[in-house]
């Protein structure tokens, strides 16, 4: 609805939709993997890759991680009002 849609836009960071969110994770060995979360399960975790590939990572293996983290910046510092008011009309079209 229009009001989810809304709040998308103006606070992309509050739900991120698998696959939208970047994280990274590192691992006990040290290694570094960075991309995009698609699935996050109480055994591991799987991102997507720059390279388009799925690496899947087991949580026993993960020193640290970082939370999911939208692309998109917030559009209401970037849109007025009415800009985002229109955008949301449209969308809502689709």
């Amino acid at each position: 609805d229009r009001a989810y849609l809304l709040e998308a836009l103006v606070l992309p960071q509050k739900s991120l939709a698998p696959g939208y969110g970047i994280m990274s994770i590192t691992k006990k060995d040290g290694t570094v993997i960075s991309g995009a979360m698609l699935k996050e399960t109480p055994e591991d975790i799987t991102l997507r890759l720059p390279t388009g590939e799925e690496s899947v990572t087991k949580r026993s293996d993960i020193a640290t991680k970082t939370d999911p983290v939208s692309a998109m910046p917030p559009m209401g510092a970037i849109l007025t009002p009415r800009e985002l008011r229109d955008l949301v009309q449209y969308l809502n079209t689709l």
